[in-house]
């Protein structure tokens, strides 16, 4: 399944991270986008399989609280929902 993951992560976009935010209510800059796209691209095993914590935090910590907690509980809900597939 890693396999199937990796080829959809590997084609995201910075454009897709933007547009799946404002979906879901949550304006980013292109600089915010590109910062999630490079711990998506970086750090997706981590956190899917592993210990995503240091990371949530570094997010947290570059989006301050109200915008990094919707960017965080947004994550917990897909992995939650996709947890099957994981």
């Amino acid at each position: 399944m890693r396999f199937f993951i990796k080829n959809y992560i590997d084609k995201i976009s910075v454009q897709d991270i933007l547009n799946f935010g404002l979906e879901n209510d949550i304006i980013l800059s292109k600089d915010e986008g590109e910062l999630l796209h490079f711990y998506l691209k970086n750090n997706w095993e981590e956190l899917l399989y592993g210990d995503s914590h240091p990371i949530i935090r570094k997010i947290e910590n570059k989006f301050g609280k109200a915008k990094g907690e919707k960017i965080i509980n947004l994550f917990f809900i897909y992995k939650e929902r996709y947890k099957d597939y994981l």
